[in-house]
């Protein structure tokens, strides 16, 4: 039996976990499964006068459902 994984890892799962890697890469990978830093959806605080972005991990398929979203929420108006 394959073991299914989340499209989405929330930025307080990973950021202080091994897959903290993933911010100096631009993504991971978990059990065979790609994920990359979402800046498009993410939270941005300034911290000291910096702006800090806090970005989730999502699975190229969470994305291509989200810009799918998008496009039928763009036509519906």
């Amino acid at each position: 039996m394959t073991q299914q994984f989340a499209d989405v890892i929330p930025y307080d799962a990973w950021s202080n976990s091994q897959l903290s890697i993933a911010r100096h890469y631009g993504g991971c990978q978990l059990n065979g499964k790609h994920y990359i830093l979402d800046f498009d959806n993410c939270e941005m605080k300034i911290i000291n006068g910096e702006e800090k972005y806090f970005p989730d991990l999502i699975s190229p398929e969470e994305v291509k459902r989200r810009k799918n979203n998008n496009k039928n929420d763009k036509t519906r108006i």
